[in-house]
């Protein structure tokens, strides 16, 4: 619950104003869609492996997101 407005109020610190409107259409776009696509390929996942392969499968992307989100974002409430 507290996600979505953290998420706005960070869009509004890091992204130039002109930018914004994209950004803002982007979000919306990813919380639409995600919520639809997401049941439809764990089903297909589910039919056609079984239900351990969704954590072997997601479980290089969480760790690649992790190394990524570690080596690349800053803590940008230190800078202002």
């Amino acid at each position: 619950m507290i996600m979505l407005p953290l998420m706005y109020s960070t869009v509004l610190i890091i992204i130039h104003p002109e930018k914004r409107g994209g950004a803002y259409g982007l979000i919306g776009m990813v919380l639409v869609v995600a919520p639809a696509i997401g049941p439809t390929i764990s089903g297909l996942l589910l039919e056609k492996l079984g239900w351990n392969w969704i954590f072997a499968l997601t479980l290089p992307v969480l760790v690649l997101s992790l190394v990524i989100g570690l080596r690349y974002l800053h803590n940008f409430s230190t800078i202002f």
